[in-house]
């Protein structure tokens, strides 16, 4: 497991020759395997309506997302 601290890390990371060459000088086989995590979000409103783009919108801004960071609500 590798925990970054920063995205351009994990940009770094996802790139197929980067990421050869990280595990060759760790000497480690493997590879990288991308992991979705379920979530519990406290104090959303329940007026909340995911198929509204208003909504998500808001919802991404005001919890400081990027507009991919949530694959499915």
């Amino acid at each position: 497991m590798v925990k970054t601290t920063t995205d351009e890390a994990v940009i770094w990371l996802k790139d197929e020759t980067n990421l050869k060459n990280f595990l060759i000088r760790i000497k480690i086989q493997g590879n990288l395997k991308p992991r979705l995590h379920n979530i519990i979000a406290n104090f959303v409103l329940t007026m909340f309506n995911p198929d509204n783009e208003g909504h998500l919108s808001e919802f991404y801004e005001t919890n400081k997302l990027d507009s991919d960071a949530i694959v499915k609500m």
